[in-house]
């Protein structure tokens, strides 16, 4: 799982940077950085970045998503190549939101139920 979010934030970076394909950048970078910030409030039972939770990625996932709403902008390659995405409206922002949440309901729910089972092992290991 680790080597798959680390190619989901390489293709991010690399999309977004050179404003490719943004709502696809915009969808993976958000999913994988929502992944990220529930896995580890999850494992530290904190929010907060100082405690060890997962606000950053979540903060992270914000950003990319408001992205999705407002577009690559006019330096960026779907502009210049007249793509609809350089003019991103709230359908699109709604789309990439949509997207991206349907993209980490599984991994969450995988991370979830390994949490879960591993907090009743270590119950049961301590009695």
């Amino acid at each position: 799982m680790a080597v798959i979010a680390v190619l989901c934030e390489l293709l991010a970076a690399v999309l977004l940077a050179a404003g490719i394909a943004t709502p696809f950048g915009v969808a993976v970078g958000a999913s994988t950085m929502l992944v990220a910030a529930v896995a580890t409030n999850l494992k530290a039972q904190a929010r907060w970045n100082s405690a060890g939770g997962g606000e950053y990625p979540l903060v992270l996932a914000l950003v990319l998503a408001t992205l999705g709403f407002t577009g690559p902008g006019s330096l960026s390659v779907d502009a210049a190549l007249g793509l609809p995405s350089s003019d991103a409206d709230v359908r699109v922002g709604i789309a990439v939101v949509v997207v991206a949440l349907a993209a980490a309901s599984v991994p969450i729910a995988r991370t979830a139920r390994a949490v879960r089972q591993s907090r009743e092992q270590q119950m049961a290991a301590s009695r």
